[in-house]
């Protein structure tokens, strides 16, 4: 009904480049990848488990919000806390190759009121299945 509607010249125009432009989009992904481009996300080949201790948690939502920090920092692929004030413990599925930084994610995680120390982590069996972090001793 616009096609037909569309008058002589700039309208007829502009509807065109929108639809070529809207293609062109739509299939960008596909035209890189065609292209010889790697996918968007690098490899996670090599990314391991590591286990690190995170005090002053109280709640539920504290675990949440320390669990975002650790997705948004650089080299962590997938994380998961639990525990309690005293004994609370991030698993953190990192690629040192995503650059990786304990140091400025345990800044992060201090930053946001919560206590993580970054030379204490320790590298998970790397086989474990992402799952809640077995208790410490």
């Amino acid at each position: 009904v616009r096609w037909a509607s569309a008058g002589h010249g700039q309208p007829k125009r502009a509807l065109v480049v929108a639809t070529v432009l809207a293609a062109l989009l739509t299939y960008m992904p596909e035209m890189l990848l065609f292209a010889g481009a790697t996918a968007l996300a690098p490899p996670t080949d090599g990314a391991y488990y590591l286990d690190v201790a995170v005090g002053s948690m109280g709640c539920e939502a504290c675990q949440h919000h320390v669990r975002r920090v650790l997705l948004g920092s650089s080299g962590v692929v997938d994380a998961l806390v639990a525990g309690t004030e005293e004994q609370g413990v991030a698993r953190m599925l990192v690629q040192p190759r995503w650059g990786l930084d304990l140091a400025a994610i345990a800044r992060r995680v201090n930053d946001s009121g919560f206590e993580m120390d970054e030379a204490a982590a320790k590298v998970a069996d790397a086989g474990a299945p992402l799952g809640p972090p077995s208790p410490r001793a």
